[in-house]
């Protein structure tokens, strides 16, 4: 949600290309709900042409972008941004549309979700959405280890915090350059 609105508000991105988790997965319709539910805020909407399913995996992001494109004719320079349900979906999107010549986040804005090593190290930096693992890890071990000490399955529900990571792939500006800090002084 909060991502989406990143791009409506600060870049006034209207027209999206939404690549979503496989049907069914409560991690993907949430990303999805929070996704609908910022564009209806602003009074926009996905075409259903340009809504394609995938399942998570960096092949199904590079698939979708044939689908749309030579399956269904979209013309993607027609388009604002591309969001995905995922980081690795939006490295296989991204792969195959710098493929076909576009240039990310000059033609085509791009985000994904989960903050991935691999997301940092795209020619254009992914925006994405981080999410706490640690935490989430922690609170599932011990969810599992009080499970097994009372007998049945816990019946906790746990709502984690997520936070948009901005970077280059959604048109927001390169950061400064900053020396690196393992970099070796030079002496006088």
């Amino acid at each position: 949600y909060n991502l989406t609105q990143h791009l409506v508000v600060q870049h006034r991105y209207q027209r999206f290309v939404y690549l979503s988790g496989p049907a069914g997965n409560p991690e993907a319709t949430a990303r999805e709900s929070g996704f609908a539910r910022a564009l209806r805020e602003a009074g926009l909407e996905v075409l259903p042409e340009h809504r394609v399913v995938g399942d998570f995996t960096r092949d199904s992001g590079r698939l979708a972008m044939l689908e749309l494109i030579e399956g269904r004719g979209v013309e993607l320079r027609d388009a604002h941004a591309l969001v995905c349900a995922n980081d690795a979906m939006a490295v296989g999107a991204i792969g195959e549309l710098e493929r076909r010549g576009y240039r990310i986040p000059t033609d085509l804005a791009a985000t994904g979700f989960d903050d991935t090593e691999l997301a940092r190290h795209l020619p254009a930096p992914l925006t994405t959405v981080h999410q706490p693992l640690g935490i989430l890890l922690f609170d599932a071990v011990r969810m599992l280890v009080e499970g097994l000490a009372v007998g049945r399955p816990p019946h906790d529900f746990h709502r984690y915090d997520a936070e948009p990571i901005l970077r280059r792939s959604c048109g927001c500006p390169r950061l400064p350059k900053l020396p690196r800090p393992s970099a070796p002084s030079r002496p006088g």
